[in-house]
């Protein structure tokens, strides 16, 4: 919501509180995931690695799709990127490697 802008000259709620998102407003939501990420990273470290980096491509490319497609960012689009998020980080949880 924060990296890409609302579609122009559409309604939406997706635009409304887009435009109100302060950088301080993510920087306070990213601090209640940190004890999570740090644990996460501490017990699964190989998955962890894996997990945000699947998260920061698919980010870069979901970015770039919405914005050549679209134009900006749409709520749908944004309930897309949240549940495609959770699943790389649940399947990267649940990988397992050879030793």
């Amino acid at each position: 919501m924060w990296l890409v802008p609302p579609i122009e000259n559409r309604e939406s709620l997706s635009r409304d509180v887009g435009q109100r998102m302060q950088l301080k407003d993510l920087a306070i939501g990213s601090l209640w995931v940190i004890p999570a990420t740090i644990a996460w990273g501490y017990f699964f470290p190989l998955q962890a690695v894996v997990g945000l980096v699947a998260l920061i491509l698919l980010v870069i490319w979901f970015r770039g799709l919405v914005l050549r497609k679209l134009g900006g960012i749409s709520g749908d689009c944004l309930g897309c990127i949240g549940y495609l998020g959770q699943l790389i980080v649940l399947l990267a949880s649940i990988a397992e490697w050879p030793s």
